[in-house]
């Protein structure tokens, strides 16, 4: 089975108000992880790994 690669548009300007409104939530989680006894290594290879099931979702719906 082959599956289709899955196109994504992201203008600059918005990734990078994204990137500004995730900015404090994005700390926080890591905060709370390394609070719980995770290196940051194994954090951010594990937030890593949920984003990539997240683009792997091909049932996913992004609407702007």
């Amino acid at each position: 089975m082959r599956l289709e690669p899955r196109q994504i548009v992201v203008s600059a300007e918005r990734l990078e108000d994204c990137q500004d409104s995730l900015e404090d939530t994005f700390h926080e989680i890591v905060d709370q992880a390394i609070s719980r006894g995770w290196s940051i290594d194994e954090i951010l290879i594990a937030l890593n790994g949920l984003i990539s099931k997240e683009f792997a979702d091909r049932d996913r719906a992004t609407l702007h």
